[in-house]
């Protein structure tokens, strides 16, 4: 009973892992914290937004998260996915195409907002943030939802070591994806 009370923060790491990305490609190592994706705007690649401004900042955070997130889930699947059924596979790959679409529909927003922005239309770029902002929240809110969802999926699949390590990166990139929300959600602010 005790080994399952220490497995559970194992699957808690897992679940973020699945969200918001922690384990390197193929691997199984932990990445650095997400920090490394909210990055100052000289730090990310260029992404033919506009460097000298909030907004362009905030899209390339979301749009080199994004990135990192979806490459680093592969890399999960590719090991972790074996333990899972045919019905959790395509349960777990439901919650990671959610996560995904909802990141997808800030980073739209927030590239948007620069392009605005960029062309000096400060008000339709405050419109774009202000939504990016409104489905950073949304995505963040989702990402718990999922971890919620896929707890009970994971659990019995994780060993104690797991567990262990998975529960301290868990809280780590949970905070760094708050991070990143609250960088979005200070654009319209900025624009004002």
């Amino acid at each position: 009973m005790r080994c399952m009370a220490r497995a559970q923060p194992v699957t808690r790491w897992l679940l973020g892992a699945l969200l918001s990305g922690v384990v390197v490609m193929g691997t199984g190592v932990l990445a650095a914290p997400a920090a490394a994706s909210i990055l100052p705007a000289s730090h990310l690649p260029a992404a033919g937004l506009p460097a000298s401004n909030a907004a362009a900042e905030a899209a390339r955070a979301v749009t080199s998260f994004r990135r990192s997130m979806r490459a680093e889930l592969t890399g999960y699947l590719t090991r972790y996915g074996p333990r899972l059924s045919a019905a959790e596979r395509a349960r777990v790959d439901g919650v990671i195409n959610r996560s995904d679409s909802h990141l997808n529909q800030v980073a739209r927003h927030t590239r948007a907002a620069a392009q605005w922005e960029g062309r000096g239309d400060r008000s339709r770029a405050l419109r774009q943030a202000t939504a990016a902002a409104t489905a950073a929240e949304r995505a963040y809110q989702q990402a718990e939802l999922g971890i919620a969802e896929l707890t009970p999926i994971l659990e019995p699949k994780l060993g104690l070591f797991e567990g262990l390590d998975a529960q301290a990166a868990l809280t780590t990139r949970m905070r760094d994806y708050r991070t990143l929300v609250d960088q979005i959600r200070a654009v319209p602010g900025q624009l004002r």
